[in-house]
């Protein structure tokens, strides 16, 4: 291996468990980059709809991941839909923002120097200029299914 990188992985939902497609695969690239002999980080949106007890996370996941979650509810909201109706931005990554979130990146990122974050789906693209504000680091986008 030429350079050990600082990679950190930004998810739309908690890698672990890898149960379905989504955190199967974000599982599989987090796994191979620590088998490569890189550094990562992953923080992870913790959602209504795929919600995870860090307690529940095995501690040999936690240590090599260093995995944070922050809690947002994605329930669609109506009247928010409704509006969204008069925006130009898409109602399905909107309800992606959430200020804890941001707060808990924006710390990670002050923390530590990244050379790569990935982010992983549209979903998590509200959170570019945050990263962009705060790292150096190259920005790497997961798209699936394209």
């Amino acid at each position: 291996m030429d350079k050990k990188l600082n990679i950190l992985v930004i998810c739309n939902k908690s890698p672990w468990p890898a149960r379905e497609g989504g955190p199967i695969a974000m599982n599989n690239i987090i796994e191979g980059l620590i088998d490569a002999g890189h550094e990562v980080k992953v923080l992870a949106l913790n959602t209504n709809k795929y919600h995870v007890e860090v307690d529940d996370i095995p501690a040999a996941y936690r240590n090599k991941t260093k995995i944070e979650l922050a809690y947002i509810d994605l329930s669609i909201k109506m009247l928010p839909a409704f509006l969204n109706l008069f925006s130009t931005k898409s109602y399905h990554v909107e309800r992606f923002k959430s200020k804890a979130f941001e707060k808990k990146l924006i710390k990670i990122l002050q923390a530590t120097a990244y050379d790569i974050v990935q982010i992983e789906l549209l979903y998590m693209s509200p959170y570019l200029d945050t990263i962009r504000k705060y790292s150096n680091a190259k920005i790497v986008l997961r798209a699936p299914n394209i």
